[in-house]
């Protein structure tokens, strides 16, 4: 259930709704748009829908129970909420190349330095891969690890690029200061 494709999306059409829409069902969804110009290294189009709902991710993948491989793809679709409730925005981007490195969500401030999200169920999972490969092209902004397991914000250096691993509060914190 971590994105439906575009097939998966219009069979499931009658029963997924717009998240924030009026009458909007169980399943909740978000198409995050690609961030930032197109290189040649980019995909060109390529938007995610993401959904949240539980019991919904037990049902698609055949099961009564949610498993321990369901957690981090549960974890980013409830950041990618809780994001969205806080800063009243559904302005949230994804970057990914066509060498499969990802960030999860990018966003942007007044001055326009994108921040980078990467979301993930534990700390100790995180890979600096994607996020040195979007910091190549976007050297600066600041970069987040938002994971369950962290319970006192922590910073680590990978490469020259600082990353603050926080979790969910704080990372709410860091990104509406007014919060």
């Amino acid at each position: 259930m971590e994105n439906f494709g575009a097939t998966e999306s219009k069979l499931l059409g009658n029963t997924v709704q717009s998240y924030g829409c009026p009458g909007s069902g169980v399943l909740e969804k978000h198409a995050c748009a690609r961030h930032f110009p197109i290189s040649n290294i980019l995909i060109v189009a390529a938007p995610k829908v993401n959904g949240f709902d539980t019991g919904f991710v037990c049902y698609y993948r055949g099961g009564a129970q949610l498993r321990q491989e369901d957690l981090g793809s549960l974890w980013k679709h409830f950041v990618l909420n809780e994001i969205m409730a806080h800063t009243q925005s559904r302005d949230i981007r994804y970057w990914r190349n066509k060498r499969g490195q990802e960030v999860d969500f990018v966003l942007t401030r007044a001055r326009g330095l994108p921040i980078a999200i990467e979301c993930k169920w534990a700390a100790s999972g995180f890979s600096p891969r994607s996020l040195l490969a979007f910091r190549k092209q976007y050297p600066d902004g600041e970069n987040f690890v938002v994971a369950n397991d962290v319970d006192r914000s922590f910073m680590n250096r990978y490469n020259g690029i600082q990353v603050k691993f926080v979790n969910l509060d704080a990372l709410i914190a860091e990104i509406c200061p007014s919060k």
